[in-house]
C-alpha cells in the first residue's frame, strides 16, 4: 500500500494472478531516491514520510487504546498538524 501511495511507478498488485500493472495518479508520499549520507533528496523525503506516517500510528495506537476523538490529548492533535503540514509539502514537490 506505501508503494502505492509513492505513485511514481507501476505496481504488480494482482501478482501472480495478473501481470497488470497499476500506478497512482496522486502521489502522496514522495519516492526515496538513492540511499546515501550525502544525499540531500534521501534525507528530505525520509523527514517528509515520517512526519506522515509517523502521526498517522501514533493517533491511530492512542484510538486503539480507546481515547475517544473527543478526547485524544493536545499531543494528538499537534502530531495530526504535523501530518498535515507534511502531506501538503509532499503534495507541492515535483514528480
Amino acid at each position: 500500500i506505501l508503494d502505492l501511495l509513492v505513485g511514481v511507478h507501476p505496481l504488480p498488485i494482482l501478482w501472480p494472478f495478473s501481470h497488470h500493472e497499476i500506478i497512482s495518479p496522486i502521489g502522496i508520499l514522495p519516492s526515496a531516491g538513492h540511499p546515501s549520507f550525502s544525499n540531500y533528496y534521501f534525507w528530505r523525503n525520509l523527514f517528509i514520510e515520517c512526519g506522515m506516517l509517523i502521526p498517522l500510528f501514533s493517533i491511530l495506537v492512542m484510538i486503539a487504546r480507546g481515547d475517544s476523538l473527543q478526547t485524544l490529548p493536545l499531543k494528538a492533535w499537534l502530531l495530526l498538524l504535523l501530518g498535515i503540514l507534511s502531506l501538503l509539502w509532499s503534495i507541492s514537490l515535483t514528480r
